[in-house]
């Protein structure tokens, strides 16, 4: 795929050396496209590396050309993440209409979990951290959201033990909610179909 032009408008994501980006190609075409330069954030099902006969798990991906097939599949899969992020969806309903379900007290493994708020500061900041375009990439873990929900840097370690644990509850409580779901065998969480719908509104 040729890269963009200064004629095309163009808007990307970055994660490190990855990005996502969408342009519009010369006002005719719209196209997105994923490049991962550092692999190492994600992982394919292989044997492990000099042991060809022993039984395939998941390993980190490789930068050369050994896992491109598993690549493509993930760069396949970020681009279908931004796009149902950023699509255009017909919807007359409110916005309260779309979280009215948020609105109310959700359970997680046998617990109740309290209602979610878009209105109030906390929770709105939080659902806006977990939609940034950037976690389309490889999603978004409880080291990516600290620095955005904390901007103020810990004082000290236990401090910054303290924040990890809060991200672990809001963790929770977005997951209770249907929100978010964990990548299998991996640290990540993606947005569920209806958080990017609510990213748009």
């Amino acid at each position: 795929m040729k890269k963009p032009t200064a004629n095309d408008r163009e808007v990307a994501s970055h994660v490190g050396d990855n990005t996502s980006k969408m342009y519009d190609k010369q006002g005719s075409v719209l196209r997105v496209e994923t490049t991962i330069n550092d692999a190492m954030g994600f992982k394919t099902f292989r044997a492990p590396e000099g042991k060809p006969r022993a039984a395939p798990r998941w390993q980190r991906m490789r930068k050369g050309i050994a896992d491109l097939h598993r690549r493509a599949e993930v760069s396949h899969a970020a681009n279908k993440r931004y796009l149902r992020t950023i699509a255009p969806v017909e919807n007359t309903a409110s916005l309260g209409e779309l979280t009215a379900r948020l609105c109310l007290p959700a359970t997680w493994n046998g617990h109740r979990v309290r209602p979610l708020n878009p209105y109030a500061p906390g929770d709105a900041t939080l659902l806006e951290a977990i939609s940034r375009g950037e976690f389309s990439i490889n999603g978004f873990r409880n080291r990516d959201l600290r620095p955005l929900l904390y901007p103020d840097a810990p004082a000290s370690s236990r401090e910054q033990r303290r924040q990890s644990a809060a991200v672990s509850r809001k963790l929770r409580l977005l997951r209770a909610h249907r929100l978010i779901r964990k990548v299998p065998h991996t640290h990540p969480y993606h947005l569920t179909p209806p958080a990017a719908l609510l990213s748009r509104h």
